[in-house]
């Protein structure tokens, strides 16, 4: 769950450091020049690092907007019992960010919600 949260800053950052080092790279070794005196666009020298780096961009969202928040439930859910263990099969997702009681505590009302108790003692 942490690889998530370290992953998403650097992610951006070494598509675009590897893009710049492949492109001066390919500058000092007058290969660029070779292919645009061959005839080839600066757009279709520089089409394969767009598709890639667009092709990077949309799995990078794709995995924030799936895995990384279920990972971010599951790692709230877990912190919400203490770091107790959790019982087997049981994600913690669905919460409603209620903190008054876990979502597989048998002291719920039918409603899924916690019961409200009278007395001030428990």
């Amino acid at each position: 769950m942490a690889a998530a949260s370290a992953r998403h800053p650097v992610l951006p950052f070494a598509v675009l450091l590897g893009s710049l080092l492949t492109l001066s790279t390919l500058a000092q070794n007058s290969e660029i020049t070779i292919l645009k005196a061959s005839g080839m666009s600066a757009h279709r020298i520089l089409a394969p690092l767009m598709i890639a780096a667009s092709l990077l961009a949309v799995g990078h969202m794709a995995v924030n907007e799936f895995w990384t928040a279920d990972a971010t439930r599951k790692l709230t859910a877990w912190k919400d019992v203490d770091y107790a263990s959790m019982p087997d099969g049981d994600t913690g997702a669905g919460r409603s960010g209620s903190r008054t009681a876990a979502p597989w505590s048998k002291h719920q009302a039918p409603g899924g919600s916690a019961p409200q108790s009278s007395s001030a003692t428990c």
